[in-house]
């Protein structure tokens, strides 16, 4: 586990950054591969073309294990991350209520 908050949420951006490249690889792949369909004659077509494509690969993807494997990783750095943070704040917190100053009531 990273030991500070920085280091935890600099590990997420990584983690991130692979899952999306390994994400777009499948994209790219069943987009690639979908040369079947008539040419697109109007936006509307296009979209749709797109969001399936985009739904096939991404289901694709969720079976390749090496994409799972980086998912798992990207939500155990997310896990570690929040972790270190609510540590670093939790101390925070109390720093600055020992240095508070005394409210006296009316």
């Amino acid at each position: 586990m990273p030991r500070d908050r920085d280091e935890a949420w600099h590990e997420v951006g990584r983690n991130a950054a692979e899952l999306g490249s390994r994400l777009r690889e499948h994209y790219r792949a069943q987009h690639d591969a979908d040369t079947s369909r008539p040419p697109i004659e109007t936006a509307l077509e296009a979209m749709g073309r797109q969001a399936r494509i985009a739904v096939e690969a991404t289901a694709q993807a969720l079976r390749d294990q090496e994409v799972r494997d980086h998912a798992l990783r990207m939500s155990r750095a997310i896990a570690d991350a929040v972790e270190v943070s609510v540590a670093s704040l939790s101390g925070e917190v109390k720093q600055a209520r020992k240095h508070a100053p005394k409210r006296r009531d009316r």
